[in-house]
């Protein structure tokens, strides 16, 4: 009677290295980490892209006097904040990506992304008066110091007017730039396709 039996040749060294769970875990780990480089890139350039498209709510007429001719949402502000989003991939699984609190624009992002009210306080309103007395001649430009010689600069038509009694607060309406980058179905998709394709490298055993 002839003898059966299975020949261990080198396709089965192969398929049993690839059903091996320590080796699999650590391909997986391999092909997951370098994905999540890749994919944290991906919302990196999103949150960019919000924040150069300025896609929200319209200035305020005392923010749109200061920022003539740019009148676009962020167009100033973004030219900060753009190259301080970042990313660092922390584990195979995990990555953050943002703007560091030891940024120097951290807290204008903060401010700019959650909105924000300024109360208006008496000082503020003297700046404004002056900048106005200087916008109609009463006063010499060598008079702003400070914050107020800044805005006069920032303000190409020099167009000032006091504050009315009636304005006790500035408000900086929230830019969730972050926010609406993260909630992009078209992101999703991108990155759950990256992850597809580390795991399935991972199962056909590349490292």
């Amino acid at each position: 009677m002839a003898k059966s039996g299975i020949k261990l040749d080198k396709n089965w060294k192969r398929f049993e290295k690839l059903v091996d769970p320590r080796k699999f875990d650590v391909r997986a780990k391999q092909q997951m980490r370098r994905a999540m480089g890749v994919a944290a890139l991906h919302v990196q350039k999103e949150i960019k892209e919000e924040i150069r498209g300025g896609r929200f709510k319209k200035n305020e007429e005392l923010t749109l006097a200061l920022k003539e001719p740019q009148t676009r949402p962020l167009a100033h502000t973004g030219r900060l904040l753009f190259p301080a989003v970042t990313h660092k991939v922390i584990d195979p699984f995990t990555a953050w990506i943002g703007i560091k609190a030891t940024n120097k624009g951290y807290n204008i992002a903060r401010a700019v992304h959650d909105g924000r009210e300024i109360k208006v306080s008496n000082k503020m309103r003297g700046m404004f008066a002056l900048l106005a007395k200087v916008s109609r001649g009463e006063k010499k430009v060598g008079a702003l110091r400070g914050r107020a010689r800044v805005l006069w600069r920032m303000n190409k038509s020099k167009q000032w007017l006091p504050l009315k009694a009636s304005t006790t607060k500035i408000v900086i309406p929230p830019r969730k730039f972050m926010q609406r980058a993260f909630a992009s179905k078209t992101l999703h998709r991108r990155v759950q396709r990256i992850w597809a394709r580390a795991m399935q490298a991972a199962l056909v055993g590349r490292t």
